[in-house]
Order: structure tokens, then sequence, then C-alpha cells
């Protein structure tokens, strides 16, 4: 028995059929805009200072960043948000390049990179 970790908004009605005796399963549920296109690891770096991200992207130009949290407990969300970007280009794919560099290409044919940066 599994549950969605993330859905759009079009799935609000196929979640809500998951509820009843599924309900002592943890769910952690992050919205995307549309369909997710992509989703991919960036393990390059790990380490506790520096855990496990993923990099989730829908069609309509939305991409996030996510932390996993391994230790997180029953009741905790697995994933925290890290930063989102959003392109005015339907996305086909998006893919690490390295730890703090993304890569975006779109329908349109443009390749977009994407720099995970502190602000200060």
């Amino acid at each position: 028995m599994r549950r969605p970790v993330f859905k759009t908004d079009k799935d609000r009605k196929v979640s809500n059929s998951l509820d009843g005796p599924y309900d002592h399963f943890h769910e952690s549920a992050y919205e995307h805009p549309d369909s997710i296109i992509s989703v991919e690891a960036n393990t390059a770096e790990s380490t506790e200072a520096a855990p496990v991200r993923i990099v989730t992207a829908s069609k309509d130009g939305t991409i996030y960043v996510w932390r996993i949290n391994s230790e997180a407990d029953e009741d905790d969300d697995k994933l925290s948000y890290v930063s989102d970007f959003v392109l005015d280009e339907p996305l086909s794919k998006v893919k690490w390049l390295n730890e703090k560099t993304i890569i975006a290409t779109t329908t349109y044919g443009n390749v977009y990179m994407l720099k995970l940066e502190r602000d200060d």
C-alpha cells in the first residue's frame, strides 16, 4: 500500500479516496500546479551537514528543490522546502549538473542553468 509523496491539484479527488483504512500511514504531500515531469536526487555531496536534495519539476515551468529529512519522526515531514524557480516556458526535463547547479530544458528548445545560492 502506497500513498502519494507528491501530488498535483488534479489529484485531489484521487488522494481523498485513499482516506479511511489507510489513515495510519504517514503522508507528506507537496503540490505542483501541473503534472510532474521530472524528479531527481542529488547525492553527490550528501553528508549529515548537507543532506540529500531532490529536484521536482512540473510541465508548467515550476521547479522545487527539497531536502530529505533522514532523521524525521513519523509525525514530521520527510521533505523540507529549499528553493523554487518558475520559468515562463513548459518544461521537458530537469537534472542536477552538480551539487549546486540544475539544468532545465523546455519544450520551446531552450536550456536554462539554475544555480542554488544562499540569500544574504
